[in-house]
């Protein structure tokens, strides 16, 4: 069972109980903007479950050692949700959305590539770093996934276990948001703001995808991905 403490979180990827050598750009905002120095405690988390209180030992313009203690092992929660969105027009609104998504709770965040959308490309290195400052900021333990951007066709084909969900907009029976109950990992797919094209709703549903209603007014992608997250992680 982990531990909520009020100091300074630091990311390594590999955590271990010997001296440990912090990343430049953590150590720079450890020491030049929190004014921390030898001495100090920060709690150090490996982004798998791993989770240590450590004090700096060692401090110079080059190089932040810190000497970590016992390390405590977090298991992940017993359901995940994972978020897979279409990517907005613009690459800010999606980051904003990965920040949210990560402080409320997500396993994995995918960017799939539709008919409709209107990016191809997406910064994932950028997206990445959005994830790993969402999840130090709230305190979690587990780092969300995220992979590549893929097609749609190649995500339907592989996507997480779990019971799947697509939000979409056409007429036809979905299943209302507030009457879904689930028990185990869930995935919703959200789609670009022209919405999904006929034939990969057809492809979903077919591949096992409940259709999915987030309610009566047309949301924005990244409002209908917030709505979807937070309805999850509140079951």
């Amino acid at each position: 069972m982990g531990y909520i403490c009020s100091m300074h979180r630091c990311y390594v990827p590999r955590l271990s109980e010997s001296e440990l050598i912090i990343d430049a750009d953590e150590a720079h905002h450890m020491m030049h903007v929190l004014r921390m120095g030898e001495g100090d405690q920060v709690e150090l988390f490996d982004g798998q479950g791993g989770v240590a209180s450590a004090v700096i030992s060692f401090s110079s313009k080059r190089e932040t050692r810190v000497l970590p203690g016992q390390i405590e092992h977090n298991a992940l929660p017993a359901r995940s949700f994972h978020l897979a969105v279409a990517p907005t027009k613009n690459q800010d609104r999606i980051e904003w959305l990965v920040e949210k998504a990560c402080e409320i709770g997500i396993r994995s965040f995918i960017p799939v590539l539709c008919r409709h959308s209107e990016r191809k490309h997406v910064n994932m290195e950028r997206i990445r770093k959005v994830v790993l400052s969402a999840t130090r900021q709230s305190g979690g333990y587990w780092l969300p996934e995220c992979p590549e951007p893929m097609t749609f066709e190649s995500f339907v084909r592989n996507r997480p276990a779990g019971v799947a969900f697509i939000a979409h907009c056409r007429d036809g029976e979905r299943v209302p948001l507030k009457s879904i109950s689930v028990e185990e990992n869930a995935l919703v797919l959200i789609g670009p703001e022209g919405d999904f094209h006929e034939e990969e709703i057809a492809l979903a549903l077919e591949s096992g995808f409940n259709p999915l209603s987030l309610g009566d007014k047309r949301l924005r992608t990244e409002t209908a991905a917030l709505v979807a997250t937070v309805a999850f992680n509140l079951r």
